[in-house]
């Protein structure tokens, strides 16, 4: 009947603790998953999607957990080159990591923010986060985000026509991107920015030079995607040094291996201006009409101007007035656009936050270092002032005691016992004031550390200060070696007694230590920092009650234990 019994209560055990385990695998699983993504979102970013997809509830992970796979998700979306525009809770994992003062995760959650507002064409704002994204990569020491960091704002720079500027992080990039294996397309590409904005200026040599290096790079990797770009890129540099025969050569070699629409409807701008140059213009009218079917499709704001102001130029050639003015016409709308678009304030603005967003977090950090500076120094001169006091009262109590034995040694036995009665009384008197300072530096010694405690939680820190750790040992020791002292004067007190012997074979130290502790009218938060227990008024009195029990067991009159123990409501 009793294995039966058994049994049953097993299986009921197991019904109610199975669920219990299995939360603890699935949360342990997610955690798993959203690890192996974060190790995929660069490289494979479809399968770090495929392993996010197939955590279920990611609201349900802690809170740390979440934010990182929002991050982690919008990053592989990125690379895969998804749609990230309304990717828009990468703003609440920025800010999260940011308070966290972890900079590895701050540079990529600021990196993929940067990112959504690209997408959403606020570049104040992805200026702003974008410079926040190379400060913390700087922090972490990490190229590849201190290369992505300084591409970004390439870009934002290049669109906003401010090309010094993106020339200066265009080449840092690069400079970040040779640092880190496996960035071989993101070099070409930024060679390709570059060379873009050279050509803008007007800068033919250094365009042509920057092309001409990113085709070297991609054939060598045998990377036919950017090397009918740079094909196309320089065909564009020959027809700008009129050089018709190369540029030709090169454009048409394009546009036959391409396999990117976009690519194709560039190319068919690119040789419409080309044969505009040349004048031949039933080849341009060719690529007219198709650039026209394709103008729909470009959303480029800098490829729409350049598209409306050759078909401008072509059916000017053409002697079709209406049509040129159309596409005049058209282009004078994009310009003002641009121009509007390119608002130099708001980026000001944006590097101004940027600013003031460092200083703030540089203050911050300032006075937390002050805060644990000044509580150091404060705990220091405390340490050192009790070190002197309790080093001048011990010397002072060892003479005395000295004095007092020889006195003893002349007398009987009967004078002994009196002469012992009176070290105990005057030893009493004499440490009765340090007892109280001992008492005090232990309860504010316990404040001070929740206070510190506090700070570090407070401002994120998790260490403490090494000057701190080292207070913090001598306090402890210091209190061990008072606690025992303590108890030692209570052991000499009790064998003077008739029960003492008694007393101290049923007695530990720990209760030794509190019948001496309520002897020297300690309070009861004292004795319980002393203890190390807690402070409640009920906990204290069952340690009393259970003292006072083995004390009258051994003979102590009640009336003298209550005088001891329960003088006062403490």
């Amino acid at each position: 009947m009793r294995i039966e019994i058994i049994k049953v209560l097993t299986y009921i055990f197991s019904i109610f603790l199975m669920p219990l385990l299995q939360g603890c695998k699935e949360k342990n699983h997610s955690t798993e998953l959203l690890q192996q993504a974060r190790l995929e979102a660069e490289e494979n970013p479809s399968e770090a999607l495929r392993l996010l997809n197939s955590i279920s509830d990611p609201e349900t992970m802690d809170k740390n957990n979440y934010m990182l796979y929002i991050v982690v998700k919008v990053q592989a979306k990125y690379r895969a080159k998804q749609n990230i525009v309304s990717d828009t809770l990468i703003f609440e994992a920025q800010k999260y990591f940011d308070s966290k003062n972890n900079s590895a995760l701050s540079a990529l959650a600021n990196l993929y923010a940067a990112s959504v507002y690209y997408e959403n064409n606020l570049s104040y704002k992805d200026l702003e986060h974008s410079r926040l994204s190379l400060f913390y990569a700087k922090d972490a020491e990490n190229n590849l985000l201190m290369a992505k960091s300084s591409n970004i704002i390439g870009n934002i720079y290049n669109d906003k026509n401010m090309l010094d500027s993106a020339i200066v992080y265009y080449k840092q990039a690069l400079t970040y991107y040779d640092k880190v294996k496996n960035t071989e397309e993101y070099n070409l590409e930024v060679r390709k920015a570059l060379g873009m904005v050279y050509r803008k200026m007007g800068d033919i040599e250094n365009a042509y030079n920057s092309f001409n290096d990113g085709y070297i790079i991609s054939k060598s990797l045998n990377n036919s995607q950017y090397k009918v770009t740079f094909e196309h890129m320089l065909g564009t540099i020959y027809n700008d040094k009129k050089d018709y025969i190369k540029a030709e050569k090169y454009l048409h070699l394009a546009l036959n291996q391409t396999l990117n629409p976009k690519e194709h409807k560039r190319i068919y701008l690119s040789l419409l201006m080309l044969y505009n140059n040349k004048n031949q213009l039933d080849s341009a009218d060719y690529y007219a009409n198709l650039l026209k079917e394709s103008l729909p499709e470009i959303t480029y704001p800098y490829t729409l101007q350049e598209s409306y102001n050759s078909l401008s130029d072509y059916y000017q050639k053409r002697g079709d007035y209406k049509e040129a003015s159309y596409y005049a016409s058209l282009q004078k709308d994009i310009d003002l656009k641009i121009n509007e678009a390119n608002n130099s304030k708001l980026l000001v603005e944006a590097e101004q936050k940027y600013k003031d967003t460092l200083k703030k977090k540089e203050a911050e950090n300032l006075h937390v270092r002050n805060q644990l500076l000044w509580v150091c120094a404060i705990l220091v001169i405390l340490l050192i002032s009790a070190i002197v006091y309790f080093k001048i009262k011990y010397f002072r109590q060892k003479e005395a005691e000295q004095r007092k034995l020889l006195e003893v040694e002349l007398e009987g036995q009967k004078a002994e016992m009196d002469a012992k009665e009176k070290i105990w009384e005057q030893q009493s008197k004499s440490i009765e004031y340090l007892h109280n300072i001992y008492g005090n530096i232990i309860t504010n010694w316990g404040e001070i550390d929740k206070k510190v405690q506090a700070l570090a939680k407070e401002y994120g820190t998790t260490e403490e200060p090494e000057l701190y750790l080292e207070i913090k040992n001598v306090m402890e020791n210091f209190k061990h070696d008072t606690n025992q002292y303590l108890i030692e004067l209570a052991k000499d007190y009790l064998r003077e007694k008739p029960y003492g012997k008694d007393a101290l074979s049923v007695l530990d130290d720990k209760k030794i230590l509190l019948f001496m502790l309520y002897y020297k009218e300690y309070k009861r938060n004292e004795v319980s920092i002393l203890l190390g227990v807690k402070p409640h008024k009920h906990n204290m009195l069952l340690r009393k009650l259970e003292l006072k029990n083995k004390l009258v067991k051994v003979g102590m009159p009640e009336e003298e234990i209550s005088q001891i123990l329960f003088t006062e409501d403490n």
